[in-house]
């Protein structure tokens, strides 16, 4: 087994130590010596966190004093620190563990007079998130705070809002119509490549 320092693995520890389950980047490795030097205790940093005794530790120790002793720290709470000799690992730790960003989509609409007029939206964005993700819980509706208009501003902010739908309304047409035309250029192109090998193979 051979563990890298700085890299981050995901352990699983033997009965009596898997409390301590989880993430964890190897900060060092030590021999058992090394720890001594250093006034380090497997009990205060192991035993004692999964609820063994030093009487325990003592039985144990002679499994610990020839092999290598990881400090490990964990990436959730970097306060865990642990010194956890090889002998205690259920089996090697997993390097493919990576972070991944937990998403999730927010839009501020600005003020809105009727939260009804949004609801389709809400449907739309919920069936493409389906169909993209697999992510079926319906997004959700939130009031962000309340601001006074009188309805002069209230009517610019609405008139802004479809100055900016039809700029993107036109946009998508735009994008639609040339996809099509592409499409039908590859149509195109298909038909005149079946017509030359047909031609070839009668050559």
């Amino acid at each position: 087994m051979q563990l890298q320092v700085n890299w981050t693995y995901k352990f699983f520890f033997i009965d009596g130590f898997d409390l301590l389950n989880g993430i964890y980047k190897v900060v060092k490795i030590y021999s058992y010596q090394e720890l001594l030097d250093e006034a380090l205790s497997l009990y205060d940093d192991l035993y004692k966190h999964v609820g063994k005794t030093e009487e325990e530790l003592e039985t144990d120790i002679t499994k610990y004093n020839k092999e290598p002793i990881l400090k490990l720290v964990s990436v959730d709470d970097s306060t865990k620190v642990y010194y956890v000799p090889l002998a205690v690992l259920l089996y090697t730790p997993d390097l493919t563990v990576k972070p991944y960003s937990k998403i999730a989509i927010g839009v501020n609409v600005g003020p809105i007079a009727d939260p009804e007029q949004i609801s389709h939206i809400v449907q739309i964005i919920k069936e493409s998130i389906s169909k993209q993700f697999g992510v079926t819980n319906d997004p959700q509706l939130f009031n962000t705070g309340t601001v006074w208009l009188t309805d002069a501003e209230y009517a610019v902010i609405e008139a802004d809002r479809k100055t900016a739908a039809t700029e993107i309304i036109n946009y998508y047409g735009e994008n639609q119509k040339l996809r099509a035309d592409i499409q039908k250029l590859k149509e195109q192109l298909a038909v005149y490549e079946t017509y030359f090998r047909a031609h070839r193979q009668e050559g």
